[in-house]
């Protein structure tokens, strides 16, 4: 009797050990964008950005997904949100990516964020950097 009772402690444990690396392997939804912002900002479109096409950077930093999404409102916007692994990775992002011109960057949480437009000015920029953020530290406690 004492092999099958070992017998079936070992099948329950190999169940309960299997179910637990299910659940670790279980994928994050892609990060759902704001369809509106201040300022007059909607989201045209949004779709995720395979990771070979990411900075090496981002990718070395420990990048878990991306995904760009176009903005039109009073210029048109684009906006790529890298989300890492942690929050120190995207932290560090900010410290390591070279300013450009009419590109704006920050991170939130798990997330660095570039906002670029060609046409808005560097203060819209900025105010949309700001609404995005605030919209991102809402979501980056759920992930």
């Amino acid at each position: 009797m004492l092999p099958n009772f070992t017998l079936a402690l070992l099948m329950t444990l190999a169940a309960t050990l299997a179910g637990c690396g299910a659940a670790s392997r279980t994928e994050v939804p892609p990060l759902e964008l704001p369809a509106e912002l201040p300022g007059g900002y909607k989201l045209d479109s949004a779709r995720a950005l395979p990771a070979p096409e990411a900075p090496e950077s981002a990718r070395n930093l420990g990048l878990r997904s991306a995904r760009v999404a176009q903005y039109s409102g009073p210029g048109s916007l684009q906006v790529t949100v890298y989300e890492m692994t942690t929050g120190a990775g995207a932290f560090e992002l900010v410290q390591k990516w070279k300013p450009e011109a009419g590109k704006l960057h920050f991170s939130q949480g798990p997330y660095f964020v570039l906002v670029e437009s060609r046409t808005v000015p560097v203060n819209q920029l900025q105010t949309f950097a700001s609404a995005l953020d605030a919209a991102l530290k809402q979501e980056s406690p759920h992930r």
